[in-house]
């Protein structure tokens, strides 16, 4: 695709450009030409207002239910939505139907989204079955393409288990990722434990459920000398012991997904369904945490953690009511119209650029000439879309009229 983009300030702070207003030339997919008062050639002209350009952005934490439960969303569906949010790429859990966890499935992912526009990276399941019994077949996974080795929401609690997946990755330059939430300790419960839930009558998931796990796997991490990546961080104590793990050195990355960023507990009161999520919403301290984490740099990566849902696994009892929100195509109107003033703009490009980058272990994009664009374009003073959503999901929040942040394109 051959554009010139007139009079975008560029948000990239690995780019000599960063915060300066300039044209860009793309031809073919590269940057040929970045200056002031390029004029047109065969190109198509897009010039706005007030419009922004970064590096593509990366969701790392996404589930499109396919293969298995294509009617909550497929792969199609998914990427469209991550298009729509300005998405350039994605990576996909495994917790599937069957899981993510042959050569033959991770391929699958692969050729299934090829050409949608959007770079797919596969997370292969740590385990067979996500059942955290047994190891999947990590060097073959790794050989087809596995992005990442997680079991997604379904933590690992069997240490031997843990730390034999923390050293084959080590031997294949893996990744591994630790969803830090103690089964034994949260066991039934459905939100934050605290004076909401004993007001509500439900059992509570406490904060030692994800900082007891958590600090089995920085043991284990520090015994191992392997790479580690948590996900769906959601305690001010577990951004405490990641800060602590980095200061020591170790090869730990951190990843917190929106929702924890932008809510507390007090969103499910009378029983809202559609926030109840895995991990719970937390206290306004934990949200506060969370902010800073991200702010100073102990946490990585923002995820959506866009999680979709029909009707009737949501509209349903709370207590029955399956956990997740969709926002992937959301994500950006909700930063701009309720985190901007918390969370600094090249901050949060940062969380959704190059710490996904950086766990992944490849080269971040830069708007510099001679690079390939992968660049996300976008304004903060724009409405969101009004048209449907692109994803089939139910469990969607709403988006008000007086919302702002809006996409433009994408180019990859």
């Amino acid at each position: 695709m051959n554009i010139l983009i007139k009079g975008a300030r560029i948000i990239d702070p690995g780019s000599k450009w960063n915060g300066k207003k300039m044209d860009l030339r793309i031809q073919k997919g590269i940057i040929e030409e970045i200056g002031t008062k390029l004029d047109i050639k065969n190109e198509k002209l897009f010039e706005e207002s007030g419009c922004m350009v970064s590096p593509g952005w990366i969701d790392m934490n996404v589930h499109f239910r396919d293969p298995g439960e294509e009617y909550k969303e497929d792969l199609a569906s998914g990427l469209a939505a991550a298009r729509e949010g300005g998405f350039t790429s994605v990576v996909t859990m495994p917790s599937t139907h069957p899981a993510i966890d042959s050569k033959s499935s991770v391929e699958y992912i692969k050729q299934k989204s090829w050409g949608s526009g959007v770079h797919v990276f596969p997370a292969a399941a740590l385990s067979k079955k996500l059942e955290g019994q047994e190891l999947s077949e990590m060097v073959d996974l790794r050989e087809a393409g596995a992005a990442l080795f997680t079991d997604d929401e379904h933590p690992v609690m069997d240490s031997n288990l843990m730390k034999k997946a923390l050293l084959y990755a080590k031997n294949i330059d893996g990744t591994v990722c630790s969803f830090p939430q103690d089964h034994s300790i949260a066991s039934t419960g459905v939100m934050n434990e605290g004076p909401l839930s004993t007001l509500l009558g439900v059992r509570g998931i406490p904060h030692i459920a994800e900082t007891m796990l958590l600090k089995r796997d920085i043991d284990l991490l520090r015994y191992t000398g392997s790479k580690l990546h948590v996900v769906g961080l959601s305690t001010a104590e577990g951004v405490k012991l990641i800060r602590e793990a980095k200061k020591e050195g170790l090869a730990i990355t951190a990843e917190v997904f929106m929702a924890n960023l932008l809510w507390t507990d007090g969103m499910v009161d009378g029983y809202k369904s559609l926030y109840k999520l895995c991990p719970p919403l937390r206290t306004e301290k934990d949200r506060k945490a969370l902010i800073k984490g991200v702010n100073e740099g102990t946490i990585d990566c923002i995820s959506s953690n866009h999680r979709p849902e029909d009707v009737e696994h949501k509209k349903v009892e709370f207590g029955q009511a399956s956990t997740g929100i969709a926002m992937l195509e959301s994500v950006y109107p909700l930063y701009q119209s309720h985190l901007s003033e918390e969370i600094p703009l090249e901050r949060f490009i940062t969380a959704i650029t190059d710490g996904p980058c950086t766990v992944l272990g490849i080269p971040p994009a830069r708007i510099e000439k001679g690079k390939k664009a992968i660049l996300t374009c976008f304004s903060s003073s724009g409405k969101p879309s009004a048209k449907p959503l692109f994803s089939k999901a139910f469990n969607t929040p709403s988006i008000q009229l007086d919302m702002k942040g809006k996409v433009h394109f994408t180019l990859s």
